[in-house]
């Protein structure tokens, strides 16, 4: 297989993307629906629910985007792309 180019990598991201803004947003649905956040705490901060939100839903999810059975290296190249974030 050859090697691919940075425009066939974010085709493969945009492909991903439906399912991940999916999750998020039944996650984040769960999440108020359970009452784990009480927004009348971040009164007036419009924006401090959803971040505080989406941090906690991407942090529990980011596991799953590892590829299957990720090696040492796989693990090493991810912290290092974190790195560049």
């Amino acid at each position: 297989m050859a090697v691919q180019t940075n425009e066939e990598v974010m085709a493969r991201i945009e492909e991903m993307m439906p399912g991940i803004v999916e999750t998020i947003k039944n996650q984040a649905q769960k999440v108020l629906d359970s009452g784990a956040m009480n927004l009348a705490d971040h009164e007036g901060q419009v924006f401090k629910p959803a971040n505080l939100i989406l941090a906690a839903v991407l942090a529990e999810y980011a596991p799953n985007f590892m590829p299957p059975h990720p090696t040492p290296a796989d693990k090493k190249e991810v912290k290092n792309i974190s790195r560049f974030l």
